[in-house]
């Protein structure tokens, strides 16, 4: 019976950590751009860094950190858009970084690795899901 449930379980678990991871991102921007006295809760690179976003990497992320509460949402109603909603803001969070790196960032260190490594996870558990439970076909 777990076995079922396991790969549901555990993709609803790294959903809910990327949500949590990034939702401490989104919280720290919104500070740091509204209250200029937060900058000292936060280092100064994270300052530097969101200070320099521009409008594209921004809306990215902010549409990421949408569709993957989105995804999480789908996948607890049972609605097969779940990998879809998942593939695109797994390709924004992408587009995020490239954006980054043409500033001169770069988030290939271990934090970064574990992010690819927890977004591969959860999309192959989305596939493995959306997979198993595909509507049956009749044959005649």
């Amino acid at each position: 019976m777990l076995a079922r449930y396991a790969p549901k379980l555990i993709a609803l678990t790294i959903l809910i950590g990327q949500l949590l991871y990034t939702g401490y991102w989104l919280g720290a921007e919104i500070l740091i751009r509204s209250n200029s006295a937060s900058y000292a809760w936060f280092s100064p690179e994270m300052v530097q860094f969101i200070q320099t976003v521009g409008p594209v990497q921004q809306i990215s992320f902010y549409l990421a950190v949408l569709l993957t509460l989105a995804t999480l949402i789908l996948l607890l109603r049972r609605n097969r858009q779940y990998l879809t909603t998942y593939a695109v803001a797994v390709f924004l969070y992408k587009v995020d970084w490239i954006f980054a790196g043409l500033d001169g960032y770069s988030f290939i260190d271990m934090n970064g690795l574990i992010s690819l490594i927890f977004e591969s996870a959860c999309l192959l558990l989305l596939i493995h899901l959306f997979w198993r439970d595909r509507p049956a076909v009749k044959r005649d």
